[in-house]
């Protein structure tokens, strides 16, 4: 991903992305959970994003704007299947941190949770 990307480009770009971060996604959320089996769906939503982002960015603190992003996703995104929905968060997590290491234009973020959310619906159905 770079600074040149687009609307146009930015499916592709994340399609491959996506298979590079699968078996990471699985990996991850099975480990998690067996050491956190109290957390409640949205707070494992919550935390798989934040991994996400801080997997890809490096940096161990979200901005405010990344802390008011993942509340909103958890506040806001309506996936039935609970798989489906941890994928998109943590995916999600990962496309904001391709926007802090600028890989991923800022203005293009919220797009890309879009077409997140469409391939973690067809991925899990």
């Amino acid at each position: 991903m770079n600074e040149q990307l687009n609307r146009d480009d930015l499916k592709t770009v994340l399609g491959d992305a996506r298979h590079r971060i699968e078996d990471d996604f699985k990996s991850l959320h099975n480990s998690l959970f067996e050491i956190h089996p109290e957390w409640s769906r949205n707070e494992r939503a919550a935390n798989l994003m934040e991994f996400g982002r801080g997997q890809i960015s490096s940096l161990d603190e979200p901005s405010e704007a990344d802390r008011a992003f993942i509340a909103d996703f958890v506040d806001h995104t309506e996936i039935a299947h609970d798989e489906a929905y941890f994928f998109c968060a943590y995916a999600s997590g990962c496309a904001m941190g391709w926007v802090s290491t600028g890989e991923l234009p800022a203005h293009l973020l919220a797009d890309a949770h879009r077409i997140i959310r469409e391939w973690s619906n067809r991925m899990f159905e």
